[in-house]
């Protein structure tokens, strides 16, 4: 009787498991990307791009033909360089303001870096207006109302008697009491 094949499993020397976290760690700046295979260089480069893809035209749909037509993949292929990128990046297509919000940031400060690793006093100045533009710096705040004499307002709650637990007064009972006050006068 034949033994069973045992599935071969590859651990990265690094201790990442997945090529979702060795682009990651490569990404982060903890693993160099010397360190890494050329399968993982290649899929570095495709997530990048196809990063690149989602933003520009948001939806799978057009984000797919875009990667098959650029990296000259089958859509299968393209489908998965697509799953892996979510995987790294998290949902690009769903992303909220902060979200855009904080990558135009990063964007800002990585234009910053380059303007003065250059020294290009007009792309520094122009990464400081995007900045200022980005936090509506360049707007006056609104003043809000001084709240400190505000009165709110008083809510009175009506409760029946049978909420509180007082048996309410027979109709005919209050009848009767009025008849003896009108005539007893």
């Amino acid at each position: 009787m034949a033994k069973p094949k045992k599935k071969k499993v590859q651990l990265d020397h690094l201790g990442l498991k997945t090529d979702a976290d060795q682009i990651i760690g490569y990404l982060v700046g903890e693993v160099p990307r010397e360190k890494l295979g050329l399968h993982i260089a290649k899929r570095i480069d495709q997530v990048i791009l196809c990063q690149a893809l989602i933003v520009n035209h948001k939806f799978a749909h057009k984000v797919i033909p875009a990667i098959k037509e650029t990296l000259d993949v089958s859509e299968s292929t393209a489908w998965r360089i697509y799953q892996l990128t979510n995987r790294v990046y998290g949902p690009l297509t769903q992303q909220t303001r902060e979200m855009k919000k904080a990558i135009a940031e990063e964007m800002i400060r990585q234009d910053r870096e380059l303007a003065i690793q250059w020294e290009d006093a007009r792309a520094l100045t122009q990464s400081t207006k995007n900045y200022i533009l980005l936090h509506k710096l360049d707007k006056e705040e609104a003043e809000l109302p001084d709240f400190s004499d505000f009165e709110g307002h008083i809510n009175i709650i009506a409760v029946l008697p049978e909420q509180v637990g007082v048996n309410p007064v027979s109709d005919e009972k209050l009848l009767k009491e009025k008849l003896k006050d009108y005539l007893v006068d």
